[in-house]
């Protein structure tokens, strides 16, 4: 596998162009291949209802409905453990703890690094929690109950 767009474009078409080494090709082909499934499942389930094997069915969706406590609780907690792990990630490098300047770790190494540390950032864990929350609220006291099939 070529380890960025360069050495790709550069074995296959003979190109040097030196703007696609900014390019990795492991994010890239890991994103067509997602595109790639996504075209060829659509186009299996169009034949399999073509052929009768997939039927449709209704189903009515209420919008506006208020939020359960459940929904509630749930987002608050997500949003929790995002703020206080995904966001340390980003405040880590800042810690007298973590040496980076041995060596420099990779993205992914300083990634798993905050994620298994007992470390993380209550105000940021707070305040995301706040948001998912709030999100819910106030997608859930839309004006609009009419249900929608």
């Amino acid at each position: 596998m070529y380890p960025n767009l360069y050495y790709a474009i550069n074995d296959w078409f003979g190109w040097k162009i030196n703007a696609f080494k900014i390019f990795y090709t492991f994010g890239i082909f890991v994103a067509l291949a997602f595109i790639a499934a996504a075209y060829f499942l659509t186009v299996e389930l169009k034949r399999k209802e073509k052929q009768g094997l997939l039927q449709p069915r209704e189903e009515s969706i209420t919008a506006g409905k208020p939020a359960s406590f459940l929904d509630l609780i749930i987002n608050g907690l997500v949003g929790f453990i995002f703020g206080y792990k995904l966001i340390g990630v980003f405040i880590a490098s800042r810690s007298q703890s973590i040496d980076f300047f041995a060596r420099k770790p990779k993205l992914a190494e300083h990634f798993l690094l905050v994620l298994t540390q007992q470390r993380g950032r209550a105000a940021a864990a707070a305040t995301v929690a706040s948001i998912g929350i709030s999100v819910v609220v106030l997608n859930s006291s839309s004006e609009s109950t009419s249900p929608v099939t």
